[in-house]
């Protein structure tokens, strides 16, 4: 008689008859992309070139800073002397205006408080007037507007004269204030 398998039969798996590899369980490193000399001269590298842009850069203030220098050696006669006529005109426009004010009170001299003089005087020295007695009959226009403060303010300007962005943003007497 013959026997028959049953159905369910199970079947062990075994391993392949050379046998498995072997299982790494030692710590692993990534693989190397460069070598480590190629990452120091790459590093030399911009490093170098970050000083060679660094010193170009230095030189290169080094010369705006001297024609800053000439620049400014130029016009400053030219500047102090606006400065200098724009104070005395100021001065002038002052005793004018005391002038005007203090015509009909009988003995007033112009520059002195009846007739005594104000300021001790030495000589040819020259004393300026304080801040308070030169502003104190100005109005707040002649600040912020088109007046002293404007023109003492020379270095502050833009030197692009055209309109701004925001120019559109701000009412006039703003923009005139600031700008």
């Amino acid at each position: 008689m013959s026997q028959k398998k049953p159905i369910n039969e199970f079947k062990q798996e075994m391993p392949p008859p050379s046998g498995y590899r072997n299982f790494n369980f030692h710590r692993t490193f990534p693989k190397i992309i460069w070598k480590p000399m190629t990452v120091v001269a790459i590093g030399v590298g911009v490093g170098f070139y970050g000083y060679f842009q660094g010193w170009q850069f230095k030189k290169h203030r080094r010369n705006l800073k001297f024609v800053d220098t000439d620049t400014w050696n130029a016009l400053e006669p030219v500047l102090l002397a606006e400065r200098d006529r724009n104070w005395l005109k100021l001065l002038r426009n002052l005793r004018d205006e005391e002038e005007k004010i203090m015509k009909d009170v009988p003995g007033w001299v112009v520059g002195t408080w009846y007739g005594e003089p104000v300021y001790l005087t030495l000589g040819d020295k020259w004393w300026d007037p304080e801040p308070p007695e030169t502003t104190c009959h100005m109005s707040n226009s002649f600040f912020f507007g088109d007046g002293f403060m404007r023109d003492v303010g020379w270095r502050h300007q833009d030197s692009y004269a055209g309109e701004h962005w925001w120019d559109k943003y701000f009412p006039k007497w703003l923009n005139d204030m600031f700008y």
